[in-house]
């Protein structure tokens, strides 16, 4: 029966050495030993059946039950706890659009050629002064268009988008006017000249496999005609300027 005991712990012994990490080897296997009763070395004494079983560790106020159920204490299963989970993997069924095209803003317009000339204060009923100040439109051009950015949709599934969106549109003027000519221009137009400024709109857009999409702003480049007050000649003074500005108007479709 002894011999019988041995060889079932010798099996159990080689078969937790081939199972479990190598950090608990050493505990399963001298758990195998005590649990069957069976000798570990020559130098163990021979087992007495007089001898109750250990119990273990059963003091309830003790976490640490120690040997007695025959698991080691800190083992838990056979799993290295070195070593981190994999992470999950990303969704790849979430949907994506490439960027084909960046918008771009209009460059400042030319001089147009028109020159500058002066005005007696008495010539329009005025006195005078800064209250003369006034901005009007000389000659309209010609509307164009600028593409904001282009998107598109390389995947099989839908991509749809319900959201606000800013786009950014610029009010650009020629360099030949003064600074006070300026001043009054941009209080004309409710914008600072020479900037950009962002703007929102709403948009509901479905995309198919392969199709495209973007916000095209309309601009115009029109001739102004500015009367400002100059102190030093105490004399109005009349300067033409082109100003590129937006419309108004923007519309989104295909790119």
């Amino acid at each position: 029966m002894k011999l019988r005991r041995m060889a079932v712990a010798a099996a159990l012994g080689a078969t937790v050495l081939t199972t479990v990490p190598a950090i608990t080897t050493p505990f399963t296997a001298y758990a195998s030993c005590n649990d069957d009763h069976s000798s570990c070395g020559d130098d163990d004494p021979p087992y007495d059946d007089s001898v109750p079983d250990d119990p273990g560790n059963n003091d309830p106020g003790n976490d640490n039950p120690g040997y007695g159920d025959g698991t080691p204490t800190g083992v838990v299963d056979d799993t290295n706890v070195s070593e981190a989970p994999d992470p999950a993997p990303a969704d790849a069924t979430l949907p994506t659009v490439v960027t084909d095209g960046v918008s771009t803003q209009p460059s400042a317009p030319a001089d147009p050629g028109i020159p500058t000339a002066t005005e007696d204060p008495d010539s329009d009923g005025g006195g005078g002064g800064d209250s003369g100040d006034r901005v009007v439109l000389y000659s309209p051009g010609e509307k164009f268009e600028k593409r904001q950015n282009c998107y598109r949709n390389p995947n099989a599934a839908q991509y749809k988008v319900s959201d606000t969106v800013k786009y950014d549109v610029s009010y650009q003027a020629s360099g030949n006017i003064t600074a006070k000519a300026g001043e009054v221009l941009s209080a004309s137009l409710g914008a600072q000249i020479n900037t950009t400024v962002s703007h929102s709109t709403t948009i509901d857009v479905t995309l198919n496999q392969g199709e495209s999409w973007a916000l095209y702003v309309e601009y115009q480049t029109n001739i102004y005609k500015i009367t400002s007050w100059d102190w030093t000649a105490l004399k109005y003074r009349i300067e033409y300027v082109n100003v590129t500005a937006p419309t108004g108007v923007v519309t989104g479709r295909s790119c």
